[in-house]
């Protein structure tokens, strides 16, 4: 419908790749909230194994409580990962949309 009222094929392609970047980044933000809820939690209080694996010797000692860290950078690194990745899983169906004729992709519609 785009190409229909005048949008070139690199503009649809474009629009496509942003729109799944932009759909990655928030979901990747969504999702590192959900994440961080019981990270820092665990932060907190630690993860104590000694409980689960008893006296279990799997050929190193397993005691104590674990304490998970979190880098700021990282969490970054990480959600913009997540925007590339969706860009990229949407240059197909980008390139795909690009090449199709007006006509074409209205007769879909």
């Amino acid at each position: 419908m785009l190409m229909a009222m005048g949008m070139r094929r690199q503009g649809i392609r474009q629009l496509f790749l942003a729109e799944g970047a932009v759909n990655g980044l928030l979901g990747g933000a969504i999702g590192t909230v959900l994440g961080l809820i019981p990270i820092l939690w665990l932060a907190n209080t630690g993860w104590d194994l000694t409980a689960m694996y008893g006296d279990i010797d799997i050929g190193y000692p397993v005691r104590g409580v674990i304490y998970p860290t979190v880098s700021f950078i990282m969490i970054v690194a990480i959600w913009l990962f997540t925007g590339l990745m969706a860009a990229l899983a949407a240059y197909y169906p980008a390139a795909k949309a690009s090449r199709l004729k007006a006509v074409e992709a209205l007769r879909h519609v």
